[in-house]
């Protein structure tokens, strides 16, 4: 009878370890997803991207209509049209860019706000419902010079 508990409780305590680790690769999966968009957000230019194909319709229109400047990376882009309190370009640009890369399990939320004077807690782009789901939060600091 002692071999039975032994064994019973060697096979609950694998499990649980087990069960542990799956659970902690897809958290981490999240995180990386969050990282990875914001840094593909901070680091790629306009002019990066293939405007020529049909992966990016609605930015190509922006860019044709001159509203893009295409030295600009995409996330100060992004910042400059929230300035003028023109979200909706905004979420055009985060549209073509998030939405063939997310999955239907994934709820996504971006927000950018000022660190100085007002600021601005209202999300630019929200896809799916994020506070349903396992998330994870992602935030960088841009300092850009007033001109």
């Amino acid at each position: 009878m002692d071999a039975f508990f032994a064994i019973l409780l060697f096979v609950m305590v694998t499990l649980g370890v087990y069960t542990y680790f799956i659970s902690f690769y897809s958290l981490q999966q999240q995180w990386y997803m969050s990282e990875d968009i914001m840094r593909a957000l901070s680091t790629t230019k306009i002019k990066e991207l293939d405007l020529e194909s049909e992966l990016y319709p609605q930015i190509n229109d922006l860019y044709t209509k001159g509203i893009l400047n295409e030295e600009l990376t995409i996330i100060e882009q992004i910042d400059i049209l929230r300035k003028k309190e023109d979200i909706i370009n905004a979420q055009k640009i985060l549209d073509d860019i998030i939405s063939p890369i997310r999955g239907e399990r994934f709820g996504i939320k971006i927000t950018v706000e000022d660190l100085i004077g007002q600021e601005s807690k209202l999300p630019i782009y929200e896809k799916g419902d994020p506070s349903q789901r396992l998330g994870s939060t992602t935030s960088q600091r841009y300092l850009l010079r007033k001109k």
